[in-house]
């Protein structure tokens, strides 16, 4: 069985081509990888120029940009000054966990509705539990809908039935949000005349919270991965020496910084973005014509042997003081204009529950660690099979 170019294995297997551009285009369809960090640079630093962006990114923009300054949620302020401040290590308090009874376990579908609720709250945009879990099942469905469909499967009449209450429910959830957190909206309109006028942006603000959320929850549960199977003592020992964990200097917090950027160097849950040629240009020798479909790999670009010392490697060192890191070739959150607005916010919340998790657990490995890279979305590492926790002992009622 072929494995598409276009997947996260297909993607792997072109990580040793020395090539700084692939062409894979197929009949009259023109595609393109583009691999190095200087072909990266030289298309998203005139992007404005030369490549189409999404509008999930625009409207993003624009409504960021239209949300009143006065009254505003710190994080939000922070977000918008491309600087957060330290979460309440209370927010991320909700049950992240489900055990059969011999087994603990991160739960994804908590996570998932955890970090949606605390990413909403740091958006100004605070959503009651039974709307998130109302959204969180519609958009899972819109998704599963929409992979039959990819792989040429035709859903049954009740799953098209179940889509279309999907798409209702998600229209509607971010229809609420838009009224929390948009300026000057027109009073008197109903629902339906509100997203009438406002389609474009209702309809990106879904696919924006959805995606984040889960590439949040996926880089949480690809770093725990990473700590179950290389970091025992690390883990072991979490939170238990004298030196003040609180510090971001300290040698604790800077280590899981590391192991942090090297699990997103390795498995980048936003693992693929596309941009479309408005006009022609040449780069690297190859000419592109207006049209042209460009790709953009982290999981490629962050793996290519010229920029990494043993690429496939786990080594959170490389992140440390004195390594040596060029940063068009860890593009995780994107770079530049094509950088992901809540890059800093979503940071933090991946790290807030990382030190949640550590701090409640000992994590440690089972079996050999042997990532599956399904071709979903965002990288997913759900169910993690490789990862055991054991509540600390001074969690454990005596």
């Amino acid at each position: 069985m072929s494995v598409p170019i276009l997947s996260p294995a297909g993607i792997l297997r072109l990580a040793s081509v020395s090539s700084p551009i692939i062409n894979i285009s197929a009949g009259n369809r023109r595609e393109f990888i583009l691999c190095s960090p200087d072909a990266i640079r030289a298309v998203l630093l005139e992007e404005a120029q030369r490549v189409t962006r999404p509008s999930k990114i625009f409207y993003w923009r624009q409504l960021m940009e239209s949300i009143r300054e006065e009254g505003l949620p710190l994080a939000l302020r922070s977000l918008k000054n491309d600087h957060v401040q330290s979460l309440d290590p209370g927010l991320p308090a909700a049950s992240i966990y489900s055990s059969d009874g011999n087994h603990h376990t991160i739960d994804e579908r908590k996570l998932n509705l955890a970090v949606l609720s605390l990413m909403l709250s740091g958006y100004g945009a605070p959503i009651p539990p039974a709307s998130l879990e109302l959204f969180m099942t519609a958009s899972d469905r819109v998704e599963w809908y929409k992979s039959e469909l990819n792989d040429n499967r035709t859903p049954g009449l009740p799953d098209r039935i179940f889509f279309a209450q999907a798409v209702t429910d998600q229209r509607q959830f971010a229809l609420d949000m838009y009224k929390q957190i948009g300026r000057d909206l027109p009073a008197g309109l109903t629902d339906p005349e509100l997203y009438s006028r406002f389609k474009e942006e209702v309809d990106s603000l879904i696919g924006i919270i959805h995606f984040s959320c889960k590439n949040i929850s996926n880089a949480i549960g690809w770093i725990i991965s990473n700590l179950a199977a290389f970091e025992d003592a690390f883990c072991r020992n979490y939170g238990q020496s004298s030196e003040k964990t609180d510090d971001p200097n300290s040698q604790t917090n800077g280590y899981l910084y590391a192991v942090i950027l090297e699990s997103l160097r390795l498995f980048p849950p936003n693992w693929l973005f596309h941009r479309t040629a408005m006009n022609n240009f040449s780069l690297c020798g190859h000419h592109f014509i207006a049209g042209d479909l460009l790709h953009i790999s982290p999981l490629l670009t962050h793996r290519v042997p010229e920029c990494w010392e043993f690429p496939d490697t786990y080594q959170p060192a490389r992140f440390m003081a004195g390594g040596k890191v060029d940063p068009w070739a860890f593009i995780p959150f994107g770079r530049s204009f094509t950088k992901c607005p809540g890059t800093n916010l979503s940071f933090r919340i991946i790290r807030a529950f990382v030190e949640k998790i550590l701090s409640e657990n000992i994590v440690s490995g089972r079996g050999h660690f042997v990532p599956v890279l399904r071709n979903t979305i965002s990288l997913n590492p759900f169910p993690l099979h490789n990862v055991l926790l054991e509540k600390r002992s001074a969690l454990v009622p005596a």
